[in-house]
């Protein structure tokens, strides 16, 4: 039998129809009967009941179906792992969580113009990023840590206090007490802080006004700025734009701090992948990142 055999079978088990597999493959309908035919001659079965309305399996169709599916599976997965050792300059793609200051992108994105590396870098939040490297779209994450599972390698980058910001025309926040009642803004609802708030909501009793998505961090300033409500955020991510409209509140304990972490899978082997980690890593060790933003 070959792979071409059983993408057929499995194009008419899951189609029910000759022709649509045929369609779906971009084959002509003789095509996958002589291939369907080729594999049932090979097993030594019958594999499809052809009926007037179309095709289904047999008993014998059912278990070769399976196994079928799980064998054209592990191939496409070791085209991918091939392609991935292959090609060194194949483009690299990097999600960076929101929260991060602009200098950490811009800087990756830099590093395109030194050396032979090929890199894309998309923005989002911790749980989006991961549920799109779960899926294989990329090969590399910068997010919050605790969100992704031991199955992939993390690498801890960075550490930074998350602050609580307010209008500077509002009153300081100096206590829990003063987050009572409070509209609190997030970029998004899959934030990684929105892991911290709910940890002061049950364990603080913080009972928040109302929690508000903004959808980006512009944005969530700006309405911080304008006193619509208060947010937590890192302190690096702080640009001095705010400096004269945002003030800054510093409060103790754990909820009040994140860590970032660098996410990878352990079949990631390429060498300019290998290479853009090690970067990633010197990145996050400049003083730059360690320095207020005002």
């Amino acid at each position: 039998m070959n792979i071409n055999e059983l993408k057929a079978f499995i194009a008419a088990v899951q189609s029910g129809s000759l022709t649509q597999a045929a369609l779906r493959l971009n084959r002509v309908q003789s095509s996958i009967s002589q291939r369907i035919q080729n594999l049932e001659r090979k097993l030594n079965t019958t594999l499809l009941e052809r009926q007037a309305d179309g095709v289904k399996p047999t008993l014998q169709g059912v278990m070769v179906y399976e196994y079928a599916v799980k064998i054209v599976d592990a191939m496409r997965e070791c085209q991918e792992k091939i392609e991935r050792c292959n090609y060194d300059n194949e483009r690299i793609r990097v999600g960076v969580v929101e929260c991060l200051p602009s200098y950490i992108v811009d800087n990756i994105l830099d590093l395109n113009y030194n050396g032979n590396l090929n890199i894309s870098v998309s923005i989002g939040s911790s749980h989006n990023l991961l549920d799109f490297f779960e899926k294989g779209d990329f090969d590399i994450i910068i997010i919050g840590a605790g969100f992704a599972s031991s199955n992939f390698i993390r690498t801890p980058v960075f550490q930074d206090k998350l602050v609580v910001v307010n209008s500077i025309s509002l009153s300081p926040i100096t206590s829990f007490y003063d987050l009572q009642d409070q509209v609190f803004l997030l970029s998004s609802e899959k934030a990684a802080s929105r892991k911290n708030i709910n940890h002061l909501i049950r364990d603080k009793g913080v009972c928040p006004k109302k929690i508000v998505e903004c959808g980006s961090y512009p944005i969530l300033f700006s309405q911080v700025a304008a006193g619509k409500g208060i947010s937590l955020v890192l302190r690096s991510a702080l640009s001095k734009i705010y400096s004269d409209k945002i003030r800054i509140n510093e409060l103790p304990g754990r909820y009040f701090n994140m860590q970032i972490e660098m996410i990878f899978r352990s079949d990631t082997i390429g060498k300019n992948t290998l290479e853009l980690r090690r970067l990633i890593c010197d990145l996050f060790k400049s003083q730059s990142l360690k320095k207020p933003w005002f």
